[in-house]
């Protein structure tokens, strides 16, 4: 079996799937219960992870916690379990069947390429022995967006910064033109929702906690203490009213603001502290079984 992934990098993270699926019994109950996939706890489960990150070649340096020494090994071990609901577990037999002779495209910054390793790896350990060919591009030929780290072009004119907020509205606002005008109707979209860092303690209760290389077990319960982030808010604002055609999101950002324990910080190939990424195997799993859930849903 031969597997073709295709990875494109650009500044908006949003997953776009040229498909048409059937539905299945499993999905038909989530939609009878009216389950929400996203409100929920983890929970420890032997039975994860969901691969063996040592038998998956295509990690990053970033990602590969247990190469670069990570012993705590707990945070491998953790399952998404929505309330009122369970969701299948990730079947990559099955999501090759269904993607056979369709494309999927992930579009987005680094947090987007974690995102598009761990389906890699669920796949990888799926199929074990097959042909894996990956691809990567610098750009998309049909859109183009922009941004300086100081500067930022705002209605034609360049400036010296300006509110960060404000700016990711306006960029959102631009894409969310491109969606309605440019996307192909058969194109199914999924924008992958804000992925949380972990840097300031007292967001989980922690004050004076500066990053997150002591967090070994994600928080309990259902609820961050530091509340959702401005810019998951301004997201669901765009998505909601300036788009005419279907968006799926996939609303990972508190189950994730959850998981204090589950980046990289100094396990990791540059040794530095990364709380903004994700180990590989880890969370970024579980937000492929959440796009496999509602892939199955047949939104």
């Amino acid at each position: 079996m031969d597997i073709l992934i295709t990875m494109s990098n650009i500044m908006f993270v949003f997953v776009y799937m040229s498909m048409l699926l059937s539905s299945s019994s499993d999905a038909a109950k989530l939609k009878q219960n009216g389950c929400n996939l996203y409100e929920g706890n983890w929970v420890f489960d032997e039975s994860y992870p969901l691969f063996d990150s040592l038998k998956c070649l295509f990690i990053r340096k970033e990602f590969d916690c247990l190469k670069y020494g990570r012993s705590n090994l707990d945070y491998l071990k953790y399952r998404w379990q929505p309330n009122g609901c369970d969701i299948k577990r990730f079947d990559g037999i099955d999501f090759l069947k269904r993607m056979k002779g369709k494309k999927v495209m992930f579009v987005g910054d680094s947090v987007s390429d974690n995102h598009w390793q761990s389906l890699v790896c669920l796949l990888n350990g799926a199929v074990g022995g097959s042909n894996i060919t990956t691809q990567s591009t610098r750009s998309v030929s049909t859109v183009t967006f922009q941004r300086w780290f100081d500067y930022i072009k705002n209605d034609g004119k360049i400036v010296k910064d300006m509110d960060r907020m404000e700016a990711f509205r306006k960029g959102l606002n631009t894409w969310a033109k491109w969606v309605n005008s440019d996307l192909n109707p058969n194109t199914k979209l999924f924008f992958q929702g804000i992925s949380p860092s972990h840097y300031i303690g007292r967001d989980w209760n922690e004050p004076g906690v500066t990053n997150c290389s002591n967090e070994t077990e994600p928080l309990k319960g259902s609820t961050y203490p530091g509340g959702v982030p401005l810019a998951a808010q301004v997201l669901k604002q765009v998505l909601s009213s300036n788009i005419s055609k279907a968006v799926h999101l996939l609303d990972i950002t508190t189950l994730s603001q959850l998981r204090k324990d589950g980046h990289p910080s100094k396990y990791n190939g540059f040794r530095g502290m990364d709380c903004t990424h994700w180990c590989l195997a880890g969370v970024p799993d579980t937000w492929n079984q959440l796009l496999y859930a509602e892939l199955l849903q047949g939104i």
